[in-house]
């Protein structure tokens, strides 16, 4: 068997004060993993706000509002392709 090394990680220089550890490289990729899924599911949910105005749950019962935000996102999301300028038969 040969030997393995293991790689320390990288530190990177975006310490703001000297008495605090420098963030590790990976950190920071995990965080613009996360904000980059978070920025587009969010995107959706500003949509659904904006477009079609669906800014307080009203009192129908559990179900139709499930149903009402089912159409709500389908439309969300031909409004977003119809922005893109795609259409739903290109994939």
């Amino acid at each position: 068997m040969g030997s393995q090394t293991v790689e320390e990680p990288i530190l990177s220089s975006f310490s703001t004060s000297p008495d605090r550890e420098p963030f590790l490289d990976w950190e920071r990729m995990i965080e613009h993993r996360k904000s980059s899924v978070r920025c587009k599911v969010e995107h959706a949910f500003r949509i659904i706000k904006c477009q079609f105005g669906y800014q307080k749950t009203r009192y129908r019962g559990l179900k139709k509002n499930k149903n009402r935000l089912y159409a709500m996102f389908a439309c969300a999301n031909l409004y977003a392709l119809a922005l893109a300028g795609r259409s739903l038969r290109e994939t």
